[in-house]
């Protein structure tokens, strides 16, 4: 009776001639070292996820039917039938060799990724193993690693999509082009196709029976995705990246938010020490840590300010710390090449019409800091349902964030990233809105506070935006008002 081989055996035998050490593997893979001692010696005979192997497989360079043999030895049977079907009937092949003839027309992933394991674990999971919905879409606001973690995501997957991985950025192309862009790479012309809808009839005939994985990039316009979605038929899976989260077109989905860094700072700092020497790192760790904070934990904005410290002469942390600080230089200091958290912003902001533009930017007063829609209103002056209406807008376009509901007054409460807020306040102050609307402000606060004066919870939880009320006070020199603030909020600021 012939038995399965032995997972851990057999993974030690490609281990062994490989001369690498658990450690090494996990660098070269970035598996964790423990669970890879877990596989070598027996504790896990069946991991979760055949992805893990595959990549192992690639840094120990195995032939296709090692590889093959590697999958059914770990219990991944289907996989390894799938990989059978996609080796060349003739010679020994590597697994890059195996899927080298398919299109892949993925960016290039990012040198520097970090983070996002548990993103990358969920969409792993809804792509390979969900048989109703094999589609995601990665929602977030701009600057976040959306398309950073769909290209990530295209490599990582590529041995699963034996057929091809396609991609196409709508921001920038348009359905014609890429659909001729997708038929071209099974080496079909569409051209003579005039009509949106017949070009999209013939590439979905052609992908109906294939594995392919379809990322469509930087999603502004639902219209868009329809014509580019490949068909039910086959094992096709579809990756969505957009700043907005009421695209129709995305009903249905598996949505997926991506958030900033974990304001923690440890994927920020892995960030850091991929562009300057771990040690560096680990001497300023506090100044980076601080950095971070400043920039919101935004992965774009981390990732300028670590290349600037890295390729520009005579950046200390603690120089490049104290330029963030001096809050009107924040923006400005966040550009490095071609990359701007100033330009990146200005594209979802470019598209509301003048009176949300107007909204978008008074609101930025705020600072980051949570308010109501009440309060909103007040800034902007706008009706309560006029200002929940475009707040609702700019939570859809990614622009502002839902905070936690006030439970003392049951009102929602928003917040704008602190990088936004300063984008916002910028716009205000180019437009010379500002003034007034710190008027406003103040008037609302200590209004509020004297209507409210005796229900702590509820002036607590404006704790924040009363001591920037302070502030703007003594900016201002407005003595009453500040005597008023200081005798109703006296409770609230000890």
């Amino acid at each position: 009776m012939n038995h399965a081989p032995d997972f851990a055996d057999v993974l030690q035998q490609f281990v062994t001639r490989s001369s690498y050490s658990a450690g090494q593997l996990a660098r070269l893979t970035g598996i964790p070292k423990p669970t890879i001692l877990s596989w070598l010696d027996g504790r896990v005979k069946h991991p979760r996820s055949y992805s893990d192997l595959l990549r192992l497989a690639e840094s120990l360079h195995l032939e296709l039917s090692e590889v093959i043999y590697l999958l059914a030895a770990a219990g991944f049977s289907e996989a390894a039938e799938r990989l059978k079907e996609a080796a060349p009937p003739y010679g020994h092949t590597s697994l890059k060799t195996a899927v080298a003839s398919t299109p892949f027309q993925a960016i290039p992933a990012l040198p520097y990724f970090v983070g996002r394991q548990g993103l990358m674990k969920q969409i792993e999971e809804i792509l390979l193993t969900d048989p109703n919905c094999r589609t995601c879409a990665l929602q977030g606001m701009a600057g976040v690693g959306k398309t950073a973690l769909a290209a990530q995501m295209a490599y990582r997957l590529r041995p699963h999509f034996p057929d091809g991985v396609l991609w196409a950025n709508l921001h920038r192309s348009d359905p014609m082009t890429i659909l001729s862009t997708f038929a071209y790479a099974y080496g079909e012309d569409v051209e003579p196709y005039k009509d949106l809808e017949s070009r999209s009839q013939i590439v979905r005939q052609l992908l109906a029976d294939k594995r392919v994985l379809v990322i469509l990039d930087d999603v502004w316009h639902g219209q868009d995705v329809t014509p580019l979605l490949p068909p039910s038929t086959g094992e096709t899976a579809v990756i969505i990246t957009t700043r907005r989260q009421d695209l129709f077109a995305t009903a249905g989905m598996h949505r997926l938010e991506v958030p900033p860094f974990d304001i923690t700072g440890q994927v920020a700092l892995r960030l850091f020490g991929h562009f300057l020497d771990e040690e560096t790192v680990a001497s300023h760790e506090q100044a980076f840590r601080q950095i971070a904070d400043l920039l919101g934990h935004l992965p774009l904005a981390v990732a300028i300010a670590a290349s600037r410290m890295a390729y520009e002469p005579s950046w200390s942390p603690h120089e490049f710390l104290e330029r963030l600080r001096q809050a009107q230089q924040q923006l400005s200091e966040l550009v490095f090449e071609d990359q701007s958290v100033h330009i990146s912003f200005s594209t979802s902001f470019a598209l509301l019409d003048e009176p949300l533009q107007r909204f978008f930017a008074l609101i930025g007063i705020f600072g980051g800091r949570s308010f109501t829609t009440e309060a909103a209103a007040a800034v902007t002056q706008t009706s309560l349902q006029q200002a929940e209406d475009y707040l609702r807008k700019l939570y859809a376009l990614s622009l502002c964030q839902l905070a936690n509901s006030d439970p003392s007054s049951g009102q929602s409460r928003y917040r704008l990233h602190f990088l936004l807020s300063i984008y916002a306040e910028e716009t205000a102050a180019a437009r010379d809105y500002l003034t007034q609307a710190h008027m406003r402000l103040i008037n609302f606060y200590v209004d509020y506070g004297e209507k409210h004066y005796d229900n702590k919870p509820l002036l607590t939880a404006e704790s924040s935006n009363i001591r920037a009320v302070l502030q703007l006070t003594k900016k201002y020199d407005l003595h009453d008002a500040y005597a008023r603030c200081t005798a109703v909020f006296a409770a609230v600021l000890e």
